[in-house]
């Protein structure tokens, strides 16, 4: 028997037979014209239709990249067209792409390439795809795309978990990816101190299933208040060495300016002018090179800082 390795995509309708038993006749005119629009899209980006009974359609690529750039315009045309429905009568596809190896019978493939492309079909939510491992492999440099990594997952009738991978399309709500080491990282996120982060492409544990906004919001507000807090601290950190400079800047001018004469001089200047000898200070107290001079109204001598006579 042929076999090739093949990029298998597998697609379903979420919530067909609901949609059947509420209006059979316009399920069927809505199937076929998504049907027809899927299988021109996939043409487009060099897939060939393998089968589609019912509600399943089977499609083969030579590309993982075209695979998944096909299934992306694909819920994008389609989301377009379910603006125009009333909610209850949407009809939302549900699709899965594995990179394996088949066999080729004919028009038909075959394999545990296909079981897992199926399987990966039926963890997608509506309006999204899952990839598996051997994909997010071959696209993860090459396609600019955000993934959120579900786990290994062990599926029906194959005996190695799967690594399971789900592409965030347009509609959803921002929510954090999850790396190797189980942390969760904001999409984009920017702090005082830190540039926005752009994440995706990771690879790590397993994320519990909840609303973007509930994951979103209280990671986002901490990382927000961090930064503040460091900001804050930072800015008092500044303002405060600023002040204490501009104090000790303005009290040492002041003395300068002022030429503070020392204890021993002012002593000298009440001796003197009570007629007593002033006691002369040893040299080398004082550093001031200002001399002040001073004359009582009786015309004794004019003396400097240190009690020495200057003349008139």
């Amino acid at each position: 028997m042929e076999r090739k390795l093949a990029a298998i995509f597998s697609a379903d309708v979420q919530g067909y037979s609901r949609l059947m038993g509420e209006d059979e006749e316009g399920t069927i005119r809505t199937l076929t014209t998504y049907r027809e629009v899927i299988t021109t899209l996939i043409q487009q980006h060099r897939g060939r239709v393998v089968d589609s009974p019912g509600d399943n359609l089977l499609a083969e690529f030579a590309s993982a990249v075209d695979a998944v750039q096909g299934a992306l315009v694909i819920q994008r045309e389609l989301r377009a067209k379910n603006a125009e429905l009333p909610d209850n009568r949407k009809m939302e596809y549900r699709i899965g792409i594995n990179v394996g190896d088949v066999v080729v019978e004919g028009e038909r493939i075959y394999g545990d390439g296909v079981n897992i492309a199926a399987r990966l079909e039926s963890l997608a939510e509506g309006g999204s795809l899952c990839l598996s491992g051997t994909v997010y492999d071959q696209i993860e440099n090459k396609l600019a795309l955000t993934y959120v990594y579900l786990g290994e997952q062990t599926v029906k009738n194959i005996k190695t978990p799967v690594r399971v991978y789900r592409v965030k399309t347009e509609s959803e709500p921002s929510s954090p990816t999850v790396n190797a080491s189980g942390i969760e990282e904001p999409d984009t996120c920017a702090t005082p101190f830190s540039p926005a982060m752009q994440t995706g492409q990771q690879a790590g544990v397993a994320s519990i299933r909840l609303p973007g906004y509930i994951r979103w919001l209280p990671w986002q507000l901490r990382l927000h208040w961090q930064g503040a807090l460091a900001l804050f601290a930072t800015v008092a950190a500044i303002l405060s060495v600023t002040y204490l400079s501009k104090a000790l800047f303005a009290r040492n001018s002041a003395t300068l300016s002022s030429g503070v004469a020392s204890s021993s001089f002012q002593d000298q200047q009440i001796a003197l002018s009570s007629g007593t000898t002033p006691v002369l200070p040893r040299p080398g107290r004082h550093r001031s090179f200002e001399t002040t001079l001073s004359q009582d109204q009786q015309g004794m001598p004019i003396m400097d800082k240190v009690g020495r006579r200057v003349g008139i």
